[in-house]
């Protein structure tokens, strides 16, 4: 998995650079100036890869169902109307509670079948600083809309605790029995970390909307309001 994500990796910085040396020149659909050069947006974002990475530790159900809300905030320049490049940070505090059933087994002293089933609770909070480059796709025709894609490189933090307790049960509902006494742990990581944008949109004059669709540390889903000025 880890092979496959640094892979992942290397392709999103190719890829965007590939398209920035692509579009960088082209004219767009409109015909603008770089009138407002900085821009400030505060948004939200849901499923970043952390999450998705640890789905099978998190629980699928819980981690789709109930989505880590990831708060984050940019100040970006635009060095001409096409080219921007910002500084960013991001930060989220997940918790989850959940049981999941695990494999059957004989029981050595009846021979009966006992289900064992594992409750875990989890509390993560982690903050990633980071720089990226937007390229503008284009501008929409007669509208203050433009279209674009960004890649971001970062640095974080993540730390959090969790426990698990595992029980033990007839699946005839004979009651459960403690088989294991409860699991604490704590996790503490930093490292470098991407996002990789592959749409965005944003929309406005000075006080703006936006929304993007990617991968990485701000979210899979994200999107916010932005000042430009």
């Amino acid at each position: 998995m880890k092979k496959i994500i640094s892979k992942f990796g290397l392709l999103s910085i190719l890829y965007t650079f590939c398209v920035a040396s692509l579009f960088a020149g082209q004219k767009d659909s409109v015909k603008t100036k770089n009138t407002y050069p900085f821009c400030i947006k505060a948004g939200a974002g849901v499923y970043s890869r952390f999450i998705l990475n640890d789905i099978n530790f998190i629980h699928a159900k819980q981690v789709i169902l109930h989505p880590e809300k990831i708060c984050q905030g940019s100040f970006q320049y635009f060095v001409n109307k096409d080219i921007a490049i910002s500084i960013n940070a991001a930060y989220f505090h997940y918790t989850a509670a959940f049981t999941e059933d695990a494999q059957t087994s004989l029981d050595p002293a009846t021979a009966a079948k006992m289900q064992k089933s594992y409750s875990r609770k989890n509390d993560f909070t982690s903050i990633t600083l980071g720089s990226e480059l937007t390229v503008v796709y284009d501008r929409i025709y007669e509208t203050n809309r433009i279209v674009y894609f960004s890649f971001a490189l970062g640095y974080g933090w993540l730390s959090g605790t969790g426990s698990v307790v595992v029980t033990e049960k007839d699946p005839n509902g004979t009651g459960a029995t403690i088989v294991e006494p409860e699991q604490n742990f704590s996790l503490r990581t930093d490292k470098v970390k991407a996002h990789l944008s592959l749409v965005g949109i944003r929309g406005g004059k000075h006080l703006c909307w936006y929304a993007e669709l990617g991968y990485g540390y701000k979210g899979i889903l994200n999107g916010g309001l932005a000042y430009r000025f």
